[in-house]
């Protein structure tokens, strides 16, 4: 992916999903919203979660900016009322 190339994505109520760039990538997450499920920080074996909820503005419940990479990437909870997202750019 070149620098400045838009990513996105859209889950599925009750299906966890994750977003990880390829080796040598890196991508500044500028919004990941999940309502009342949590996102982590995720290298395949151990998760740090960023809990982030707010059940009457979505755009309240989300994050701003996180950086990930191949080695440290993007992971949404499953939640069965909302699906969660993300964008982002290439840097």
């Amino acid at each position: 992916m070149p620098s400045g190339d838009v990513v996105n994505g859209i889950g599925v109520l009750n299906t966890n999903f994750s977003f990880q760039p390829a080796v040598g990538v890196s991508v500044c997450i500028t919004m990941a919203t999940c309502n009342t499920q949590w996102t982590s920080l995720y290298n395949g074996t151990t998760e740090s979660r960023i809990w982030i909820t707010n059940q009457t503005d979505p755009a309240i419940g989300a994050i701003h900016k996180l950086m990930i990479n191949n080695t440290n990437y993007l992971l949404m909870i499953a939640d069965p009322t909302y699906v969660a997202s993300y964008t982002g750019i290439v840097i």
